[in-house]
């Protein structure tokens, strides 16, 4: 847990209680020392007591603000999808 950067998503305004949340809890899974943050879709929901397409609005609209920034990755040989990477752009470090 980086708690900076729990801090700094704390300290967001203007964000709807549930994508706060959202924020939140995506924080809670930086790691302070590498910076990796790499939750699934469905740990957040299982976390924030919410569905998973309603954690990928919320993740869209972090992204659309610059709050969040979603790295995509996938599995060179086979094309299949893999662990995204979420970075905070706006947090300290």
């Amino acid at each position: 847990m980086a708690y900076k950067t729990t801090t700094w998503a704390l300290a967001q305004r203007d964000l709807k209680p549930a994508t706060k949340l959202v924020l939140v809890h995506l924080a809670n899974y930086q790691n302070k020392t590498t910076g990796q943050c790499n939750p699934s879709q469905k740990t957040l929901a299982r976390d924030c007591g919410q569905t998973v397409s309603s954690i990928n609005r919320h993740l869209s609209v972090l992204e659309r603000r610059g709050l969040i920034e979603r790295l995509r990755q996938f599995d060179a040989r086979t094309g299949a999808a893999r662990a995204t990477q979420y970075r905070f752009p706006k947090a300290p470090c």
